[in-house]
């Protein structure tokens, strides 16, 4: 068994600032590298306003003005911790 530990966590946020709480979503992708995450980010941000830009022109709808998104590399934690109520002394 290969076991691949992908260390960064791309974490994508999309909202309308006229109604952030029902508005709000968020997706999330695993990269191996900071750098990798990085460019998936900002690949992933140029497609969602490309399309949002699209969308403006289509529909000419006031809300599509207000969206936005952001993106974060988070690095995930090295180590695994294990759970063993019964085995581990206390």
């Amino acid at each position: 068994m290969v076991e691949i530990f992908t260390p960064y966590l791309l974490i994508i946020l999309g909202w309308n600032d006229l109604s952030p709480d029902s508005t709000m979503a968020m997706s999330h992708e695993l990269h191996i590298s900071e750098e990798i995450c990085m460019e998936a980010g900002a690949e992933r941000l140029a497609q969602i306003e490309a399309d949002r830009a699209k969308n403006l022109e289509k529909f000419k709808v006031e809300r599509l003005k207000t969206e936005t998104a952001k993106f974060f590399c988070v690095p995930q934690p090295r180590a695994i911790q294990k759970y063993r109520p019964l085995q581990d002394d206390q």
